[in-house]
């Protein structure tokens, strides 16, 4: 499954991980994921660990999710792939999101 959520965990966490390639594909089933979380008190973390591809509809799911939640959410993407690094950082995403 390229989407699945979990949470909130013991650190109070809420996790979208998004294995293969997070694209247009994913639009629907990304927003009904995190529509479902709440963010007061709680941090949302997108997990790319297992993500090896993203395009530019994956930067504007990114950007409609820190408008549902607000400029002071708790917002983290945590990534080890070099290349969903680098289109982050080209895109100035860590200055919207704590990336790890």
């Amino acid at each position: 499954m390229p989407l699945s959520t979990s949470g909130p965990g013991p650190e109070n966490e809420y996790v979208i991980s998004i294995s293969g390639d997070f694209d247009f594909n994913l639009v629907e089933p990304f927003v009904e994921a995190y529509e479902q979380f709440q963010s007061s008190g709680h941090t949302i973390v997108i997990d790319f660990r297992e993500t090896e591809f993203m395009d530019s509809s994956g930067l504007g799911m990114l950007i409609k999710l820190r408008n549902h939640f607000g400029p002071d959410a708790d917002i983290r993407l945590r990534t080890a792939n070099p290349q969903v690094m680098n289109i982050l950082e080209i895109a100035k995403f860590d200055e919207q999101f704590k990336i790890e």
